[in-house]
């Protein structure tokens, strides 16, 4: 997934910012426009997105702007951002016409604002209830996301010595605290969103509970039992993790093992048909010779099946149904995967007979 690359990217961007404005390192400020020119590679203007709104808003709320643009290194941080990232675009422009609209039209506007949008070729949209990227959050941050939910509400009670957790007046806090939020704020109006999506803000969320635990919170609970509940939990929701990404991966994200089989076996001119949907990573991994069949009708499979090779389909667990009478007679299953069954032609129609008719594949 390119969510680990963008998290990098932003990371990389807003660390070098605080530490170019900091230190009136040259080097660190050319960082933070290699970071925006990777960013762009990684997954586009959201990355962009994602560090320039809390930067806004952080320049209007601590009045940064006088060094901001005076000690960052724009002349050249700019065409170097650029150099990074335009190449790749326009090759693929060229290479694939239409793409830049595709990506930056679709992928990037239509993709949150319509949750039943048709254009995405690469996923699915994920209609989620709005908001739904706050409990993504809370999940993706535990055990942490508890323990300071817990060392907020004992400030609000009145159990810490302070009630100040975090100094609003440190300008580089602040930031640390727009950086954390930015994605659940950004997506919060967002139907079609992930639990990845708050990654790049997670980074953010780890240093400000560094220092909320460093200043003496855990010492100032009276109680600290949602701290130790919270540490209980690791252990338990990395197991719960592991499990159901397993489950997800064998059962339905991954076809790399039914297509492996399928290369091994296959003779050269050998295709692969699909008669249930076709994941994207069969045709990724497919190398060219998989069909998405779902829905076609029997001339389409004659037309498909002419070639007199020993070509394969696949269907989910026993829905010969799928197929059409003709081809499901003379398949056999070679092996399963989760849902999915793999099936190899055997019983081949001699020549004369009722498919000899039907036109071969270019």
């Amino acid at each position: 997934m390119t969510d680990p690359a963008l998290g990098f990217t932003t990371t990389l961007i807003m660390v070098s910012l605080i530490l170019a404005l900091e230190t009136n390192s040259r080097l660190w400020g050319h960082l933070l426009f290699v970071g925006a020119g990777l960013g762009m590679l990684a997954k586009g203007p959201i990355a962009l997105v994602l560090t320039g709104f809390p930067v806004f808003i952080w320049l209007f709320w601590k009045r940064q702007w006088g060094h901001f643009f005076r000690d960052l290194p724009w002349l050249t941080g700019i065409p170097l951002m650029l150099l990074i990232a335009i190449p790749w675009y326009v090759m693929a422009e060229l290479r694939t016409p239409g793409f830049l609209e595709y990506f930056f039209v679709g992928e990037h506007y239509k993709r949150f604002v319509d949750p039943s949008w048709a254009g995405d070729l690469y996923g699915a949209p994920h209609n989620q209830p709005k908001g739904m990227i706050w409990i993504f959050w809370l999940a993706a941050a535990l055990p942490w996301s508890l323990v300071f939910i817990g060392m907020i509400a004992a400030r609000l009670f009145g159990y810490g010595r302070d009630r100040q957790l975090f100094n609003v007046n440190d300008r580089w806090l602040v930031l640390l605290m727009l950086w954390a939020v930015t994605p659940m704020l950004f997506f919060t109006t967002a139907s079609s969103i992930l639990a990845t999506y708050v990654y790049p803000g997670i980074p953010a969320f780890a240093l400000l509970m560094a220092l909320g635990l460093q200043r003496g919170a855990q010492k100032e609970l009276r109680r600290p039992r949602l701290l130790y509940l919270g540490m209980a939990l690791v252990p338990i929701v990395f197991a719960a993790g592991v499990s159901l990404t397993h489950q997800q991966i064998a059962l339905k994200a991954s076809q790399l093992p039914l297509l492996q089989q399928f290369h091994a076996q296959a003779e050269p001119n050998a295709i692969l048909a699909y008669a249930c949907e076709r994941p994207n990573s069969a045709e990724f991994y497919g190398r060219g010779k998989t069909y998405a069949m779902e829905g076609a009708n029997e001339q389409q499979w004659r037309h498909l099946f002419a070639d007199g090779a020993h070509n394969y389909a696949v269907i989910e667990h026993d829905r010969y149904q799928s197929l059409p009478p003709f081809l499901s007679k003379r398949m056999t299953e070679v092996g399963r995967y989760g849902k999915y069954q793999l099936l190899r032609e055997t019983g081949l129609t001699q020549p004369g007979s009722d498919t000899s008719d039907s036109p071969h594949l270019e």
